[in-house]
C-alpha cells in the first residue's frame, strides 16, 4: 500500500519504520502545512485528469492528531471545523491517531472513511487496521 503519514514524533517515525518493515511504502510529513498541501494537490490531480481516469494517489492516510495541536486552543474544535475537511480530500481511508483529546473519537466515527486509533496502542492496532485495508484491497 502507498500511505500517507503526517505525524511530528519519535513515535510516529517508529511506526512509519514498522510499516515500511512489512512492505508499505510510506510518505512522511511532519508538518500540517505539506500535510494539507499534499492532500490538496492529490484531490487537484484527480480533478484535472477526470475521478474515473485516476486511482487515488494514496491507498490510505494517517494522520496525528499532535500535527496542529501544539498551538490549538481548543483541539477539538480544530479537528471537527478544519482537519476533518482536508482530511476527506484524500479520498483514500484515513487512520487518526490520538492520545485522547476529547471527542475525537466520536468525530471520526461518524466521518465517512475515517477509523481512529488510540496512540497508546498504535503499532499492533494500526498493523492490524493496514493488514485489514491492504487484504480488502486486493
Amino acid at each position: 500500500m502507498k500511505i500517507l503519514f503526517g505525524g511530528t514524533q519519535k513515535s510516529d517515525k517508529d511506526l512509519v519504520a514498522i510499516l515500511e518493515e512489512v512492505g508499505h511504502r510510506v510518505a512522511y510529513v511532519d508538518n500540517g502545512k505539506d500535510m494539507f498541501g499534499e492532500l490538496e494537490r492529490c484531490q487537484l490531480k484527480r480533478e484535472l485528469q477526470g475521478f474515473a481516469s485516476i486511482g487515488t494517489e494514496y491507498d490510505l492516510v494517517i494522520y496525528d492528531t499532535n500535527l496542529f495541536y501544539p498551538e490549538a486552543e481548543d483541539k477539538q474544535v480544530t479537528f471537527a471545523e478544519k482537519v476533518v475537511s482536508y482530511l476527506q480530500k484524500a479520498d483514500a481511508p484515513v487512520i487518526v491517531l490520538d492520545d485522547h483529546v476529547k471527542d475525537v473519537r466520536d468525530i471520526c466515527v461518524e466521518t465517512k472513511r475515517f477509523s481512529h486509533v488510540w496512540k497508546d496502542h498504535a503499532a499492533e492496532t494500526l498493523l492490524e487496521c493496514v493488514a485489514l485495508l491492504d487484504y480488502g484491497g486486493k
